[in-house]
C-alpha cells in the first residue's frame, strides 16, 4: 500500500446536459480508424473517464493510492457535495478534478479561446497553489498547447467558486485540458495517446508534489 491517497474526480457524467463538443464537421479518424462520424458529438464524460483511469494507473505504478469520487460507469452524475464528502471521509491527501472546457453552448466552433487552464479556488491553501503550479508545469512541458492560461482562481474565470474545490478539506485543483468548442482540441478528446500523455504529465506533477519518484511506463 502506498503512503499517499489521491482522490480523482472524473468531471461530469455521460448524461450531464450540454457537456459535449460541437457537432463534428467531418468524420474523425485517429490512426486511420474511424472514431466518430460527421455530425456526431464527443461527450466531455468520454475524456473525463479516460484520463482519470489513465491517471489512476500511472499513480499506482508510482506507488500512490487512488480513489474515484464519481460513478465511473457515467450513468449517474453524483452531486459535487457528495463527491467532496467522499474524498473528505476517505482522508484523501489531494484531489484532482478532470474536465474539458467550452466557452459557450457548443453550437458552433470558435477559434478565439483554446488551451490549458488549471483552477484553484478563492483563498486556496498554499499547498493547492503548489499542486496547481506543478500540474501546469508538467502539462505545458509534455503537451504541445497553443496557449496556456496557467493556474487561475475559479472565481476569476467563472464568477463563483467551484464546489468540488471549495468543499474539499485537502489541496484540490481542477484541470481543463482543452476546449471542446475549439475543433483542433476537441478532436484530441478521443485520442488515447493524448489521453495517456496528459495523465502521465499530471502523474509527474503529483509525484513531484509528494516527493515520490515518477516511474515511467515500460515500453513493450
Amino acid at each position: 500500500m502506498g503512503k499517499y491517497l489521491v482522490a480523482i474526480d472524473a468531471g461530469h457524467g455521460i448524461n450531464t446536459a450540454g457537456k459535449r463538443s460541437v457537432k463534428l464537421s467531418s468524420d474523425l479518424y485517429i490512426d486511420g480508424v474511424l472514431i466518430r462520424k460527421k455530425g456526431q458529438t464527443i461527450k466531455e464524460y468520454e475524456w473525463n473517464k479516460a484520463v482519470s483511469e489513465y491517471l489512476a494507473a500511472a499513480l499506482k505504478r508510482c506507488g500512490i493510492n487512488t480513489m474515484y469520487t464519481a460513478d465511473m460507469t457515467g450513468k449517474t452524475d453524483i452531486p459535487l457535495n457528495s463527491r467532496a464528502n467522499t474524498a473528505n471521509k476517505k482522508g484523501a491527501d489531494i484531489l484532482i478534478s478532470n474536465h474539458y472546457n467550452a466557452i459557450g453552448s457548443s453550437q458552433a466552433w470558435q477559434s478565439r479561446v483554446k488551451g490549458l487552464l488549471v483552477l484553484r479556488t478563492k483563498n486556496a491553501s498554499s499547498k493547492s497553489i503548489r499542486l496547481g503550479k506543478l500540474a501546469v508545469k508538467h502539462l505545458e512541458k509534455d503537451i504541445n498547447y497553443e496557449y496556456s492560461y496557467g493556474l487561475m482562481r475559479d472565481v476569476d474565470m467563472s464568477g463563483f467558486t467551484l464546489a468540488i474545490l471549495r468543499q474539499t478539506n485537502m489541496p484540490a485543483i481542477l484541470i481543463e485540458y482543452g476546449f471542446m468548442d475549439y475543433e483542433k482540441e476537441a478532436k484530441l478528446m478521443l485520442d488515447k495517446k493524448h489521453q495517456k500523455k496528459c495523465a502521465e504529465a499530471v502523474a509527474k506533477a503529483v509525484c513531484e508534489y509528494f516527493g515520490v519518484t515518477y516511474v515511467a511506463k515500460k515500453v513493450k
